[in-house]
């Protein structure tokens, strides 16, 4: 998005929202998808630093994984479909 948008590399950050941001889709995106941005935000940060894995394993139910993953991939549909690359049999 950041690519499309300003022509410029993407900064290697793991901050979604900043990258978000970046990508000029802040203002487009809707409060449950801010929520999943801020989601993963704090798991990679758990997952990243050993100190915070245990309490990362504590929180994450089944439910809760599975409810990310299918959110996250309709978060990326939604990019790829603003990009105009979602494949044309997932087009809506």
């Amino acid at each position: 998005m950041i690519v499309e948008k300003t022509d410029e590399v993407p900064p290697k950050i793991h901050d979604l929202k900043a990258l978000a941001k970046r990508g000029d889709i802040m203002d487009e995106l809707l409060d449950n998808q801010l929520d999943l941005l801020e989601q993963l935000n704090s798991l990679q940060i758990e997952a990243r630093y050993p100190q915070y894995r245990n309490k990362m394993s504590e929180t994450l139910t089944l439910e809760k994984c599975k409810k990310l993953y299918i959110d996250t991939e309709l978060f990326l549909c939604w990019i790829k479909k603003k990009l105009g690359r979602l494949p044309k049999d997932m087009q809506m």
